[in-house]
């Protein structure tokens, strides 16, 4: 089993992202179970989706994640500590990922 996360900023394109994905998945023959959290319908507020996939039939999520699509610095600041040791943070260059004031 894998967990990916992709976060970002309403309005960013994490749902759209993420349902293309579980597309691919599927019709590669992986099974998904996705988790969506929003915490803003408003642009600009943090929102990201879990998808867990794999080889056998999935029934709950899990926290712990094999990597991170990162549409954001607020994504890998949220959520790299649930990054498994050999996990991935996927982003654009100009990401920083540190924390105001650091």
């Amino acid at each position: 089993m894998y967990n990916i996360l992709i976060g970002g900023a309403a309005g960013q394109g994490v749902e759209t992202t993420a349902a293309i994905l579980e597309k691919l998945l599927k019709r590669s023959g992986y099974y998904v179970f996705t988790v969506r959290d929003f915490m803003s319908r408003v642009r600009g507020g943090h929102n990201f989706s879990m998808i867990r996939f794999g080889t056998e039939i999935i029934t709950s999520h899990n926290d712990k994640l094999d990597g991170i699509i990162a549409l954001n610095d607020e994504t890998v600041i949220l959520h790299k500590n649930k990054l498994k040791d050999k996990g991935f943070i996927l982003c654009d260059s100009s990401l920083t990922a540190e924390e105001p004031g650091s």
